[in-house]
């Protein structure tokens, strides 16, 4: 629940309970988004705060977060709280100031020595919808349910039944609705967040009759610009080291079967002439809005014209989620 308000401060400050690991009293900042166009006005949270409740008091490492928001696309969403941030106009002097002094006055001592705090010049905060979003991610846990019920976000049917569930046996009660809505919710199934799909999705093993059929609709003529994209692509999945890719390196081989099922996805809105008008082919084009029902409408034609097996249309959504994950990561994308 809401603790109070800092009425002193350029930028409204209020702060809630998360009442887990002993609560935090977590400050929520309500400012002007000035990279989205009519600079709607957006709750927003530091994000060092929430791992501060996710992971625990004693993890000082963005790195799992990050992982988060990059897998799923949402990095750019986030905001840096930096001279640049000023400097581009995203925010002014003064409220530089205060964020950095909200933040680094909710920071609790065991997460950070307090003699380091005058060292701090810069902090990253996250939409309040981008947060919440990360703690359906991050899966069921205390923290994740303080975390949205504090501010009033939606917590995942499944957790809630699985909550009263656990509570019943706790007090040795038998709810047979209950029961029943874990079983229609198919909740034995072991829980995995959208974020480890990403990264465990299963191979497949390429069918000799769709590929052949799907031969034809591979893009031929590859422009130079995307060309040029899918390289430097297959040199971040196969590299070593890269600091923002989710998951360790990849075979060169399936790196190309990512770039084959690109130009196959291109090859088919070329030919079926369902190329959205004024779009260019590039690896931007995996950052519309809309990719979404492109992307259906390609697999019920896979399905329903081209009578290719499910095995292979899952390969091949493979590739394309592969992708997209980089679009995001790498080129932006808006919230």
């Amino acid at each position: 629940m809401a603790a109070q308000a800092d009425g002193h401060a350029q930028l409204p400050v209020t702060y809630y309970r998360v009442e887990s690991n002993g609560g935090f009293s977590m400050p929520c900042v309500a400012a002007e988004d000035r990279r989205a166009a009519g600079h709607p006005i957006v709750r927003f949270i530091f994000q060092r705060h929430l791992e501060t409740v996710l992971y625990g008091r004693t993890e000082g490492s963005s790195s799992p977060l990050w992982k988060i928001l990059n897998a799923t696309g949402m990095g750019s969403t986030a905001l840096s709280v930096s001279k640049q941030s000023v400097t581009a106009s995203l925010i002014s002097q003064p409220q530089y100031q205060q964020l950095l002094a909200v933040f680094k006055s909710a920071l609790p001592s065991d997460v950070v020595d307090p003699c380091s705090l005058g060292r701090i010049r810069c902090c990253t905060i996250l939409p309040l919808a981008t947060a919440a979003a990360i703690a359906r991610t991050f899966g069921r846990s205390d923290a994740s349910m303080a975390f949205l019920r504090a501010f009033s976000q939606p917590v995942p049917e499944a957790w809630t039944l699985r909550e009263e569930h656990e509570q019943n046996l706790a007090n040795r009660e038998l709810d047979l609705v209950l029961e029943e809505k874990l079983d229609d919710l198919d909740f034995e199934a072991e829980e995995l967040s959208f974020a480890e799909e990403l990264t465990t999705m299963p191979a497949f093993t390429s069918d000799h009759d769709d590929e052949k059929r799907m031969k034809v609709y591979i893009m031929q003529r590859v422009p130079p610009i995307l060309k040029s994209e899918l390289d430097g692509y297959i040199t971040y999945r196969t590299a070593t080291f890269a600091a923002r890719r989710q998951g360790g390196a990849v075979q060169s081989v399936s790196a190309e079967q990512d770039k084959t099922a690109l130009l196959r996805f291109f090859g088919y809105l070329e030919k079926t002439r369902r190329l959205p008008e004024g779009a260019m082919l590039y690896l931007d084009f995996l950052n519309r809005p809309d990719l979404g029902d492109l992307v259906q409408a390609y697999v019920s034609w896979l399905q329903n014209t081209q009578r290719i097996k499910f095995s292979s249309i899952a390969n091949y959504l493979n590739g394309l989620v592969a992708l997209t994950s980089y679009a995001y990561a790498n080129l932006g994308t808006s919230e």
